[in-house]
């Protein structure tokens, strides 16, 4: 931030400028040699400042000045975070929560957009997809909750003063473990057979309506 000084007027004398505020900011001079010079100043952080100006230690016309700085709009120092982003493990019925960090991104609206198996929707949607809810903490963050009811692949768009935070969008594979369905002998209640131990046993486990994952058996004894 810069502002001119012009001392032309003011006769023989010397001027003095003070500049504080939430932080001691950098201050630079650049006098011109003709009875005018250049202030540059670097508030790096939000808040009011104040500019003491004097010449011969009588303050000029209007100082202090008192110039408040809000913090700048930067989706790129925003984060999300949250069991409902990760690429794998949520599953239907889950609440797919996680949080959105706005704290060091300053002033903006934030918005969720989902584009998952029933179509693409936000908070404001009326269609059967997903539909996040967004909860303002009031501290700089936002709680978010989806609660996905499909399996398949979900791309979750974070969205902050109208540009997309790091890593966004977030795809996510939504699964249902209940849709896993296992054929062979002795794999029912019902079945109450003895197999002898030296007989192999084949079992056949259905996972198409599952969703995206990795099939682990064990046996116990």
């Amino acid at each position: 931030v810069e502002f001119d000084l012009d001392l032309r007027k003011a006769g023989d004398g010397g001027i003095s400028v003070d500049i504080q505020g939430p932080n001691q900011p950098k201050v630079e001079y650049d006098d011109h040699e003709d009875g005018t010079m250049t202030i540059q100043y670097y508030p790096v952080e939000p808040g009011e400042y104040n500019i003491d100006i004097s010449f011969n230690n009588t303050h000029i016309p209007g100082s202090p000045f008192k110039p408040n700085f809000e913090r700048g709009t930067d989706a790129t120092k925003c984060k999300a975070f949250g069991p409902g982003l990760a690429e794998n493990g949520v599953k239907v019925g889950d609440a797919g929560d996680f949080t959105i960090d706005t704290t060091e991104g300053g002033s903006g609206a934030v918005d969720v957009v989902i584009n998952g198996p029933f179509g693409v929707n936000n908070r404001r949607g009326n269609s059967p997809a997903a539909k996040p809810i967004i909860t303002n903490n009031h501290d700089g963050t936002f709680a978010v909750v989806y609660n996905p009811r499909k399996v398949g692949k979900y791309n979750i768009n974070v969205i902050f003063a109208d540009e997309e935070i790091p890593n966004s969008p977030f795809t996510v594979n939504i699964t249902d473990p209940t849709n896993v369905v296992i054929k062979g002998p002795g794999c029912t209640e019902v079945d109450d057979n003895d197999y002898p131990i030296s007989k192999q046993l084949q079992w056949s486990v259905d996972c198409t309506q599952v969703g995206h994952g990795n099939l682990v058996a064990k046996m116990v004894n």
